[in-house]
């Protein structure tokens, strides 16, 4: 999840550019670009549904918010896609690890300025 993350949460560089992911970094100095790892087949639905739940987070003022239970039973009730209690926790887990990962990937990349120190 760290991978994912890292790769994909956009940040300010510098004042003189817009924001941009590590990926779009990468690609503009033509590094290689690892890329997302694979899962196993039986467990490929549930980061399809991760990443289908994900896309409904919700943002607050100091950033992305977790996917809450109502936040999976809603998307259980609109796509009629029954998840055990079991697959409704490993999509829980990996909300908590992509939560760590991003926290983690901003606060490296935020630094205070020392500008007219």
């Amino acid at each position: 999840m760290a991978h994912i993350v890292r790769f994909s949460v956009k940040v300010k560089r510098t004042e003189s550019q817009p924001p941009e992911t590590r990926r779009q970094f990468y690609e503009r100095f033509g590094r290689d670009v690892p890329h997302d790892p694979d899962w196993p087949r039986e467990a490929a639905h549930l980061w399809r549904t991760f990443w289908d739940i994900a896309r409904d987070r919700l943002d607050a003022t100091n950033g992305p918010q977790p996917l809450g239970p109502a936040l999976i039973l809603d998307w259980i009730d609109a796509t009629a896609t029954p998840l055990s209690p079991d697959e409704v926790g490993v999509i829980r887990a990996m909300d908590a690890a992509w939560m760590g990962a991003y926290a983690a990937e901003r606060s490296a990349e935020w630094r205070p300025s020392t500008k007219g120190k």
